[in-house]
């Protein structure tokens, strides 16, 4: 949807993805972002969520964020899909 305010984007993620791992592989690609759990009380938290803020930043930042953040999905799903086809090397 398209934003009409306010300072955060929230996502959700494909079925399966854990934010908090996506997490790690952001910090190594130079891009950090709130796991989604951080912001449920009294229920129970989705794990496929996160949030990013852009409010502090310019868009040559936000696009150079985005890149990162890709490169931190690229990271994830292919270690996801390594450890689920029997490896048991993983960065998780």
């Amino acid at each position: 949807t398209m934003p009409r305010g306010g300072l955060f984007i929230w996502l959700t993620l494909p079925d399966g993805t854990v934010s908090r791992d996506l997490l790690k592989a952001a910090f190594e690609c130079g891009v950090v972002f709130s796991p989604g759990d951080l912001g449920y009380t009294g229920m129970v938290p989705s794990r496929a969520n996160l949030r990013l803020s852009f409010i502090q930043n310019d868009s040559k930042r936000i696009e150079e964020g985005i890149r990162r953040l890709a490169s931190a999905f690229d990271i994830y799903f292919k270690n996801l899909e390594t450890f689920e086809n029997g490896k048991t090397e993983n960065i998780f």
